[in-house]
């Protein structure tokens, strides 16, 4: 392709399109021959399915054009078909004796004989026209549809022009906006601070919440200046925020609180001691807080009943401060407390106020006991992070005191609890400890092995306490999952023991005691001789009392019984003694 040729293809696709409608034939000849060189001409049969398909951007039409098609040409005149399609009529008529209708969808005349000059000049006319139409209609609505809201002031507050986004973000009608004062929608304070103020750099930026009827909402403002015709005017860009805002609320609210009990967390712990560190708030009393033994309650009874203990240890904390105090929760058993303007008496008050609500909580069987440290700075000299480090050390001075008192009364708790729901009676265990006493004579035990066998005579099945009262009083058989549930026992009952001083020294015990000589026991599946050897005792003295309880028989089958178990389920030479010890 040459360039000539393809200079005429883009001269070809920049041409206007102009649709004839002529009926006349020599007017339809004349016209395609003065057209042809500098317009695209479109001659085929109007109809106006072409219209839709090959839109013209202007059509000249004659009086017999005119009157075969005169229906298509007003509808296509008075609808949205296309934006400003002017039209031109070619007539031997002057405009005097043309009927009203026509004139009003009738753009130019031209008179016959046509004149090319006078046709070009009527046809580059209209064309222009359209051509500032169409760029001034797309503009208007690109900003009428702008899903951002848009306001022009005249002197700095008459409102001159919305757009639709603009009029949905205030909720409000048109008519009721347009020339009224920006600042019956915008906040006074607002619009005296920077709607009327010059602006800097000829724009300003800026966000508020703004009041509606029904609501409110959050809007940013982009302010600028503009000039239309030397006229001075300031443009609003407005834009609803407001899930943006709740957005970063609910960031803020997760960076700076402690998800467990809506709390403060350390981060905004930190950033408060520093803000609250200045003369004016001393004297400034710091407290912190422990909750004793919240490992214990977790080992024992579930996390869900350890996040109960911690909700109700916040509550407590938070009820008996007052609303300029800043409480956060630290750590997962610490808490900290900034008292501004507090003295140390007085943080002593509250702390005594604490423990006081603390010994009156009664609820689940779940003990509150909290450890608490106060220090007060009194001098601007004095080092805050020093002041935090001697709370600190004072509440785990407390926390040494208290611990001990707090475990005993747990434990009493949970063997308490234990009795409740397994219904083993006083008796049982005396018998169960009376038994492996015996046991442990006839093995030659030394005395430290004694007492940890009589130990767990009486708490190898501690970790039940974890079960459901109700899965105790089932009188049918166990489901596979409740069979499962019940095995995990071991598991509990081994943390709860590593949990607690006392009974350390037992815990690997509790946890095999249901293991099987041929290995096919829980909840390791340990065999023989790796099954600890005071586990294995314990396991022929419960099966024992099992049978002798349950099933009522005689000592001569229970004993039949016991045998049967011997190499399998039980160690067979400890099963050889018992037997032997029962005889």
């Amino acid at each position: 392709m040459t360039s000539n040729q393809l200079g005429n293809q883009l001269d070809l696709i920049d041409k206007s399109k102009i649709r004839l409608i002529i009926g006349h034939k020599e007017n339809r000849t004349i016209l395609k021959e003065y057209l042809k060189k500098d317009y695209k001409v479109l001659l085929k049969d109007f109809n106006y399915k072409d219209e839709e398909s090959e839109k013209a951007d202007m059509l000249i039409v004659d009086e017999k054009g005119f009157k075969k098609y005169k229906e298509k040409i007003f509808k296509i005149k008075k609808s949205n078909i296309s934006l400003y399609q002017p039209l031109l009529l070619i007539t031997s008529t002057s405009s005097e004796n043309i009927p009203d209708d026509f004139l009003q969808i009738i753009d130019e005349i031209v008179q016959v004989p046509i004149k090319k000059n006078i046709l070009y000049s009527r046809i580059q006319n209209l064309l222009n026209v359209r051509s500032l139409f169409l760029s001034t209609q797309i503009y208007q609505n690109l900003t009428e549809e702008n899903p951002v809201g848009i306001c022009i002031l005249f002197k700095n507050k008459e409102i001159k022009y919305v757009n639709n986004s603009f009029l949905e973000i205030i909720d409000k009608n048109r008519k009721n906006v347009l020339n009224k004062n920006i600042s019956e929608f915008f906040p006074k304070k607002i619009v005296n601070k920077h709607i009327k103020s010059d602006l800097e750099n000829n724009e300003n930026k800026f966000n508020f919440k703004l009041k509606r009827d029904q609501d409110e909402i959050w809007v940013d403002i982009h302010l600028s200046k503009m000039k239309f015709k030397n006229i001075k005017l300031k443009l609003l860009i407005v834009v609803d925020v407001t899930e943006q805002k709740k957005t970063e609320e609910e960031i803020r609210y997760l960076r700076f609180h402690d998800q467990l009990t809506g709390l403060y967390n350390r981060d905004y712990f930190m950033e408060e001691i520093k803000r609250l560190d200045t003369k004016r708030q001393l004297p400034l009393t710091l407290i912190m807080v422990d909750i004793n033994s919240l490992k214990l309650i977790n080992d024992v009874y579930g996390h869900d009943r350890g996040d109960f203990l911690i909700k109700n240890a916040s509550e407590i904390l938070e009820n008996n401060l007052r609303d300029e105090d800043i409480l956060a929760r630290i750590g997962g058993d610490e808490f900290a407390i900034i008292l501004p303007d507090t003295s140390k008496a007085k943080g002593k008050e509250i702390i005594n106020r604490i423990n006081k609500k603390c010994k009156e909580f009664d609820e689940k069987g779940i003990i509150i006991s909290l450890a608490l440290g106060l220090a007060t700075k009194e001098k601007t000299g004095q080092d805050v992070e020093e002041i935090f480090k001697i709370a600190d050390d004072r509440m785990y001075k407390n926390k040494t005191t208290k611990s001990k008192k707090v475990r005993e009364k747990i434990i009493s708790n949970i063997k308490y609890n234990l009795k409740e729901k397994t219904n083993e009676s006083k008796e049982h265990l005396t018998e169960m400890k009376n038994i492996a006493a015996k046991f442990s004579e006839k093995l030659n035990l030394d005395s430290s092995q004694k007492n940890k066998l009589l130990l767990l005579a009486e708490t190898h099945d501690i970790g039940k306490v974890s079960l459901s009262t109700e899965f105790f009083q089932k009188d049918k058989k166990l489901t596979k999952s409740e069979c499962k549930k019940l095995e995990e026992h071991t598991d509990y009952g081994y943390r709860i023991c590593r949990s607690i001083p006392k009974l350390n020294s037992i815990a690997e015990e509790i946890l095999s005691h249901h293991e099987r000589w041929d290995g096919k026991g829980y909840p390791k599946g340990l065999k023989g001789q790796g099954i600890p050897y005071l586990a294995r005792i314990i396991a022929i003295i419960d099966n024992y009392l099992f049978l002798k309880e349950s099933n009522n028989q005689k000592e001569d089958t229970i004993i039949e019984k016991i045998k049967e178990k011997a190499g399998n389920e039980l160690d067979p030479q400890l099963t050889k003694i018992f037997i032997d010890m029962l005889n």
